[in-house]
């Protein structure tokens, strides 16, 4: 037989059945905010920043705040779709490096610079790092690359144009932190300084 429950405990365990509703109405209305930014950062660019992914994931807080959409040998344009997914994610902030290949295939006119841009732009507060003009390229095909930069970000306000990984390149002694075989990706001390230059920057820039 069952024991009989007083009125006090039937409205005990009213009272609690009503709190376990509360909280799964406030677990599963979580769903409501996804779209809100992460606060990861997302990371593009091409084989100097993949080389460099352990200083930058460190200099960025770990793993766990970091979205690194970086392969190595692709042009701007072949980098979009990683941009694209990477943006997707609506992170609170983002770093980009892209262009030593169009400038290394001599494809700065063709470079889609202004997709690669806007996808920038979608994030709250993204830098965008300029390229060395020293490298194995025609340095006057990366200064081309570094004003197509400059004039489409122009229009952006939360883009912020960082020059701090070019000139530790053009103004150190000859491969002093890029390898000295192609003068283009970094060495263990540039890779270093390539990860510090972006974590920096992006608390300059964007107040992390």
């Amino acid at each position: 037989m069952l024991a009989s429950r007083s009125p006090g405990h039937l409205v005990r365990r009213a009272a609690a059945l009503a709190g376990v509703a509360l909280l799964a109405v406030g677990v599963s209305s979580c769903g409501l905010f996804d779209d809100e930014p992460s606060g990861r950062v997302l990371v593009v660019g091409d084989s100097v920043t993949y080389q460099s992914r352990n200083w930058v994931v460190k200099a960025l807080g770990g793993e766990d705040e970091v979205d690194l959409q970086a392969t190595s040998g692709l042009r701007t344009d072949e980098l979009i779709p990683g941009a694209e997914d990477g943006v997707s994610h609506d992170p609170a902030t983002g770093i980009f490096m892209p262009g030593y290949n169009d400038v290394l295939q001599n494809r700065v006119a063709k470079a889609a610079l202004p997709e690669m841009m806007d996808l920038a732009a979608q994030v709250p507060c993204s830098i965008w790092l300029l390229i060395p003009e020293k490298g194995v390229y025609d340095p006057k095909i990366a200064q081309a690359w570094n004003q197509r930069v400059r004039e489409e970000a122009a229009g952006h306000d939360n883009i912020h144009l960082v020059d701090d990984w070019a000139r530790l390149v053009d103004d150190s002694q000859a491969y002093a932190l890029v390898k000295s075989e192609d003068a283009v990706h970094p060495n263990p001390l540039g890779r270093k300084a390539v990860g510090e230059v972006m974590g920096k920057s992006l608390k300059r820039e964007c107040k992390t």
